[in-house]
């Protein structure tokens, strides 16, 4: 947890609170999917007051995924800098 904790940190900086940003659909899908981290410690670190976002989040970039090649080479990326 601690690898995304610094990692979030910078992705939330780049977007604001209620924000479609891709960083932070990108930050809730991974930390969802590679870590113990719940729908609330996620929804602290992504700045929204309930976790009720969380897997709307997450749902949008499992989206784009499959829709966006950008954002499958971005997550591709992500995946190998952090050894997921």
């Amino acid at each position: 947890m601690a690898q995304f904790s610094a990692a979030a940190n910078t992705l939330v900086r780049m977007s604001r609170r209620g924000s479609r940003h891709e960083a932070r659909a990108a930050l809730a899908y991974l930390a969802r999917r590679h870590t113990v981290a719940t729908n609330a410690s996620l929804a602290e670190v992504l700045g929204v007051s309930r976790p009720d976002p969380v897997p709307k989040l997450m749902r949008r970039f499992a989206r784009w995924l499959t829709e966006r090649e950008d954002v499958r080479q971005r997550h591709m990326l992500l995946v190998e800098q952090f050894r997921l």
